[in-house]
């Protein structure tokens, strides 16, 4: 069996699981999809004889375009790409805030916004994660970064599976509960 064979097997394998995926059949993740197409392609490789430089392309390629994902997760594919700047201005605005890669921000200083005993998610695939909290606002919080730095209640962290949280005052006029994800970037909360 020749290369061109090999990966019109995968091809066809793939385009299989994908139609089973849109109907319902099956559920799978991106990450699954990563793996089943990697497996496949190795499997041809492995399983025919000769030269395997398409494989080997569509191998690296689904590799390299599958490293994010694996790094930060499926949110690197929620949301949008660019910069994005949400500020709700009543409880019902507060539904979790999602964006994919580049530059979320979470204003929560409208003077309307009532923030007490509430609980606000915001995640971020690749970027930054800003949320602004007004001054006299006690924050519970609940922050993970996979991949970078976070930064918040006075504390800075670094590295690889980063986690924030604590809680900074009991003086405030409302209590907000922060939880935030980021896959890979910047995590900051500021009050203001």
């Amino acid at each position: 069996m020749r290369s061109g064979i090999a990966l019109g097997l995968v091809l066809v394998g793939a385009g299989v699981l994908w139609l089973l995926s849109a109907a319902d059949v099956v559920d799978l993740g991106v990450r699954t999809w990563i793996g089943v197409l990697l497996i496949g392609i190795g499997l041809a490789i492995a399983l025919t004889p000769g030269r395997h430089r398409a494989l080997l392309i569509l191998g690296l390629l689904v590799a390299l375009a599958g490293l994010p994902v694996l790094a930060v997760g499926d949110e690197v594919f929620e949301g949008g790409v660019g910069e994005s700047i949400e500020s709700p201005r009543s409880s019902t605005d507060l539904e979790p805030f999602r964006h994919g890669i580049g530059k979320l921000t979470v204003d929560l200083t409208d003077p309307a916004l009532p923030l007490d005993d509430t609980t606000v998610e915001a995640s971020l695939g690749i970027g930054e994660l800003v949320v602004l909290v007004p001054e006299d606002t006690d924050i519970t919080l609940d922050a993970h970064v996979g991949v970078g730095n976070a930064e918040a209640l006075g504390q800075t962290e670094n590295g690889v599976n980063v986690d924030l949280g604590g809680i900074s005052g009991t003086s405030g006029r409302q209590e907000v509960t922060l939880e935030l994800h980021v896959g890979a970037g910047n995590l900051r909360v500021v009050q203001r």
